[in-house]
Protein backbone atom coordinates (compact mmCIF):
# COMPACT_ATOMS: atom_id res chain seq x y z
CA UNK A 1 0.00 0.00 0.00
CA UNK A 2 1.22 3.45 -0.71
CA UNK A 3 2.86 5.64 1.96
CA UNK A 4 0.57 8.50 2.68
CA UNK A 5 3.79 11.32 2.10
CA UNK A 6 2.67 14.09 0.05
CA UNK A 7 2.09 13.97 -3.54
CA UNK A 8 2.84 17.03 -5.55
CA UNK A 9 -0.78 16.86 -7.61
CA UNK A 10 -2.86 15.22 -4.55
CA UNK A 11 -1.38 16.70 -1.85
CA UNK A 12 -0.89 14.93 1.69
CA UNK A 13 -4.61 14.03 1.97
CA UNK A 14 -5.23 10.68 3.60
CA UNK A 15 -8.72 10.49 1.93
CA UNK A 16 -7.84 10.99 -1.38
CA UNK A 17 -5.27 8.33 -0.65
CA UNK A 18 -7.73 6.09 0.59
CA UNK A 19 -10.15 6.49 -2.84
CA UNK A 20 -7.02 5.94 -4.81
CA UNK A 21 -5.99 3.00 -3.23
CA UNK A 22 -5.62 -0.27 -5.81
CA UNK A 23 -8.47 -2.66 -5.41
CA UNK A 24 -8.00 -6.15 -6.34
CA UNK A 25 -6.66 -7.04 -9.55
CA UNK A 26 -8.10 -10.16 -10.40
CA UNK A 27 -10.32 -11.03 -12.95
CA UNK A 28 -9.94 -7.15 -14.24
CA UNK A 29 -9.16 -5.87 -17.61
CA UNK A 30 -6.23 -4.05 -17.66
CA UNK A 31 -3.63 -2.43 -20.38
CA UNK A 32 -0.41 -4.08 -20.46
CA UNK A 33 2.99 -2.69 -21.16
CA UNK A 34 4.84 -5.42 -22.21
CA UNK A 35 8.94 -5.65 -22.93
CA UNK A 36 10.11 -7.96 -25.21
CA UNK A 37 13.93 -8.61 -24.86
CA UNK A 38 16.13 -11.06 -27.23
CA UNK A 39 16.50 -14.79 -26.37
CA UNK A 40 17.72 -16.13 -29.23
CA UNK A 41 19.86 -15.72 -32.56
CA UNK A 42 18.45 -11.73 -33.28
CA UNK A 43 20.80 -12.25 -36.61
CA UNK A 44 18.31 -14.68 -37.86
CA UNK A 45 15.16 -13.88 -36.28
CA UNK A 46 15.32 -10.91 -38.29
CA UNK A 47 15.99 -12.20 -41.99
CA UNK A 48 13.81 -15.49 -41.22
CA UNK A 49 10.80 -14.33 -38.42
CA UNK A 50 10.33 -10.60 -39.45
CA UNK A 51 7.89 -10.80 -42.00
CA UNK A 52 6.22 -12.95 -39.95
CA UNK A 53 6.10 -10.65 -36.86
CA UNK A 54 4.83 -7.79 -38.35
CA UNK A 55 2.29 -9.65 -40.08
CA UNK A 56 1.02 -10.87 -36.67
CA UNK A 57 1.37 -6.99 -35.22
CA UNK A 58 -0.71 -5.53 -38.25
CA UNK A 59 -3.57 -8.45 -37.47
CA UNK A 60 -3.51 -7.81 -33.90
CA UNK A 61 -3.54 -3.74 -34.47
CA UNK A 62 -6.16 -4.10 -36.62
CA UNK A 63 -8.42 -6.12 -33.86
CA UNK A 64 -7.66 -3.30 -31.33
CA UNK A 65 -4.93 -5.77 -29.26
CA UNK A 66 -2.06 -4.03 -29.76
CA UNK A 67 -2.78 -0.41 -29.25
CA UNK A 68 1.14 0.84 -29.97
CA UNK A 69 4.56 -0.96 -30.66
CA UNK A 70 7.98 -0.54 -31.35
CA UNK A 71 11.71 -1.07 -30.48
CA UNK A 72 14.11 0.65 -28.31
CA UNK A 73 16.61 3.16 -30.45
CA UNK A 74 19.31 0.28 -29.75
CA UNK A 75 16.82 -2.47 -31.02
CA UNK A 76 17.56 -4.82 -28.07
CA UNK A 77 14.10 -4.46 -26.69
CA UNK A 78 10.53 -4.16 -28.08
CA UNK A 79 7.84 -2.40 -26.36
CA UNK A 80 4.07 -3.48 -27.17
CA UNK A 81 1.49 -2.09 -25.11
CA UNK A 82 -1.64 -4.17 -25.81
CA UNK A 83 -5.29 -3.65 -25.28
CA UNK A 84 -8.04 -3.98 -22.41
CA UNK A 85 -7.75 -7.41 -21.67
CA UNK A 86 -6.83 -9.89 -18.88
CA UNK A 87 -3.33 -11.17 -17.63
CA UNK A 88 -4.17 -14.36 -19.06
CA UNK A 89 -5.71 -13.02 -22.50
CA UNK A 90 -1.95 -11.15 -22.53
CA UNK A 91 -0.21 -14.78 -22.51
CA UNK A 92 -2.51 -16.28 -24.46
CA UNK A 93 -1.75 -13.50 -27.42
CA UNK A 94 2.20 -13.37 -26.81
CA UNK A 95 1.82 -17.37 -27.29
CA UNK A 96 1.67 -16.55 -31.50
CA UNK A 97 3.70 -14.14 -31.70
CA UNK A 98 6.42 -15.14 -34.28
CA UNK A 99 9.48 -14.03 -32.19
CA UNK A 100 7.99 -15.21 -29.15
CA UNK A 101 6.80 -18.63 -30.34
CA UNK A 102 10.10 -19.53 -32.17
CA UNK A 103 12.44 -18.89 -29.00
CA UNK A 104 13.79 -15.29 -30.29
CA UNK A 105 12.38 -13.52 -26.93
CA UNK A 106 11.15 -13.45 -24.27
CA UNK A 107 8.74 -10.56 -22.46
CA UNK A 108 7.91 -8.74 -19.56
CA UNK A 109 4.25 -8.01 -18.87
CA UNK A 110 3.14 -4.47 -16.80
CA UNK A 111 0.16 -4.16 -15.80
CA UNK A 112 -1.21 -0.69 -16.64
CA UNK A 113 -4.06 1.34 -15.09
CA UNK A 114 -4.52 3.79 -17.79
CA UNK A 115 -6.23 7.32 -16.61
CA UNK A 116 -4.78 9.47 -18.85
CA UNK A 117 -4.12 9.23 -22.81
CA UNK A 118 -4.27 12.37 -25.38
CA UNK A 119 -5.21 14.97 -22.83
CA UNK A 120 -8.05 12.36 -22.05
CA UNK A 121 -8.91 11.11 -18.50
CA UNK A 122 -9.23 12.61 -15.06
CA UNK A 123 -6.75 15.26 -13.56
CA UNK A 124 -8.47 15.48 -10.25
CA UNK A 125 -9.23 13.52 -7.38
CA UNK A 126 -13.35 13.50 -7.79
CA UNK A 127 -12.65 12.41 -11.80
CA UNK A 128 -10.33 9.85 -11.05
CA UNK A 129 -12.57 8.48 -7.95
CA UNK A 130 -15.54 8.22 -10.46
CA UNK A 131 -13.30 6.22 -13.14
CA UNK A 132 -11.92 3.55 -10.28
CA UNK A 133 -16.12 3.26 -9.01
CA UNK A 134 -17.30 2.92 -12.53
CA UNK A 135 -14.57 0.18 -13.26
CA UNK A 136 -15.06 -1.72 -9.97
CA UNK A 137 -19.55 -1.15 -10.33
Amino acid sequence: MRDLAPDPLLGSSAAAWQQLRLLPLKGRAMWYLTLHRWTGDRERAIAEVLPSHLAWMRERQRAGQVLMAGPSPDRELGIIVVGHMSRDAVDDLFRDEPLVAGGFRDYDVIPWEVHHALGVGGFDVPAVTAMLAGEHS
